[in-house]
């Protein structure tokens, strides 16, 4: 994506390893979020509020990130994208870093 790909194996290439980054990333977060569970009869009422974490940033992201990609590729044609898939790069990292200082609940 850093180097604009046109072989159309190569997208396909990385848009498999993005998704499969993003499906052990996925795993795992509801993994913890269901081992950190304070008490664990009454999992519904904690589970929404992680549900809630977890989707109210799709809610928000297209407008803002739809709004950075019209304003890059107005200068220069596909940069959005770029900045787009770096800002989901950098924001996979961060939660990686964070979800690993998560604690077990015993």
């Amino acid at each position: 994506i850093v180097l604009f790909p046109t072989n159309l194996v190569l997208v396909f290439a990385a848009a498999d390893l993005y998704g499969i980054g993003y499906g052990c990333y996925s795993g795992v977060d509801w993994g913890l979020a269901c081992d950190t569970l304070p008490d664990r009869t009454h999992s519904a009422k904690d589970m929404r509020l992680f549900h809630v974490a977890f989707t109210l940033p799709q809610t928000f992201v297209p407008l803002t990130m739809g709004v950075l990609l019209d304003y890059f590729n107005k200068q220069s044609a596909n940069s959005g994208y770029r900045v787009i898939f770096s800002f989901a790069v950098v924001f996979l990292l961060l939660g990686t870093v964070l979800v690993s200082r998560i604690r077990s609940v015993r």
